[in-house]
């Protein structure tokens, strides 16, 4: 029976802890909107306020809000339109070169020879375990081989990563025409410096 009360008074305090958090976080947003029209913090007295007054009082600045939206707010909100834009073009990115990645190691598998000469099929010893007598020369071939493309793969990135971050002319754009435009310009005045 003690444990149930206990229970019921953590419940209960619990419910309290929340509600006060709620309160909080209410004349929290209450006092910055206060501070963004009056520019001074407000001072608060010991008599506790009533909720439901709050409410009323956010509802009527509701418009006030609206006409007050300042350069800094719009920035602030664009800032985080670019953030949500660049975040979703990583993961669109990700995707594709996981999709890539898978292409071009199925191609890799099927380009490898199935059935060498002088290739034996793997038997089970005793004990269970795989035993293979391994071609070292095959062994070498593949591993050449894999070297080669994951070089050429790196060399093409590279050159493409060199070409969208080489010219530092081009860093002031207002949309992608413009950074076009002056990407050709750079391009030309590079050919008449020459």
């Amino acid at each position: 029976m003690d444990i149930e009360k206990y229970a019921e008074k953590f419940e209960a305090l619990k419910r309290r802890g929340v509600r006060v958090s709620v309160d909080n976080r209410k004349k929290l947003i209450k006092e910055e909107r206060e501070v963004e029209e009056t520019g001074k913090p407000r001072v608060y007295s010991m008599k506790e306020e009533d909720i439901e007054s709050n409410d009323a009082v956010d509802a009527n600045h509701v418009k006030k809000d609206l006409l007050n939206y300042s350069l800094r707010d719009y920035d602030k909100w664009n800032s985080r339109g670019v953030e949500k834009e660049t975040t979703t073009r990583s993961k669109n990115m990700k995707s594709d070169l996981q999709d890539l990645a898978k292409s071009t190691y199925d191609k890799d598998v099927k380009k490898l020879v199935t059935t060498a000469p002088g290739v034996s099929k793997p038997t089970l010893n005793s004990r269970g375990k795989i035993v293979a007598n391994d071609d070292w020369r095959l062994i070498d071939k593949l591993a050449s081989s894999l070297k080669r493309t994951a070089r050429e793969r790196h060399e093409e990135l590279g050159k493409k990563w060199k070409a969208q971050h080489e010219s530092s002319e081009v860093a002031n754009y207002v949309n992608n025409k413009n950074k076009q435009f002056n990407a050709k310009l750079a391009r030309q005045l590079r050919k008449t410096d020459d």
